[in-house]
């Protein structure tokens, strides 16, 4: 079920990026830092619409529910999994090393705040009314169909390349 979930995910990742893109093209937002978030911000969007897209038959059949705020929850806690992920590599480096073993303890301690930040606001954007909405096999059936037809029409209108044939495949 991971293994479908991730599979999945990814490719409506890596679809719905090029919009992403797209759209981050024609921000007309003069500062530039501030042009920066703005594209990010929608980019981690668009990146998550794809992914519930792509997953959503996958969610519908197993669990009989589809999370509507997850696009939300992913810009909130983007950042914090970016960098949770990368200080757990460096607080096992240190952690090996006899001598400054108390630097990856730290690092790890650090990593803790991160991860309860993300539970923190996961646990309150479950908490909003109409945060999942419980679904039957036949929506799942439908979405399912809406999600091949749509990665069909993207191969015929984007003559994929053989990286992105493959990441999809």
């Amino acid at each position: 079920l991971s293994f479908q979930l991730s599979c999945s995910a990814t490719l409506g990742v890596i679809i719905f990026s090029d919009f992403g893109r797209q759209i981050n093209a024609k921000l007309k937002i003069k500062n530039a830092r501030l042009k920066l978030i703005v594209a990010n911000v929608l980019l981690i969007i668009v990146q998550s619409i794809g992914a519930i897209i792509f997953t959503l038959p996958i969610q519908i059949i197993e669990f009989g529910y589809v999370s509507l705020i997850s696009p939300i929850a992913n810009v909130l806690i983007s950042l914090a999994v970016t960098y949770s992920l990368s200080l757990s590599v460096a607080a096992i480096a240190f952690s090996y090393i006899p001598i400054i073993s108390i630097i990856g303890k730290g690092i790890f301690c650090l990593i803790s705040l991160l991860l309860q930040y993300i539970i923190l606001v996961v646990h309150y954007l479950a908490k909003i009314p109409f945060s999942s909405v419980p679904f039957g096999s036949d929506g799942a059936i439908l979405w399912l169909t809406l999600s091949l037809i749509l990665v069909s029409l993207w191969f015929a209108l984007k003559r994929v390349g053989g990286i992105r044939l493959i990441a999809s495949l």
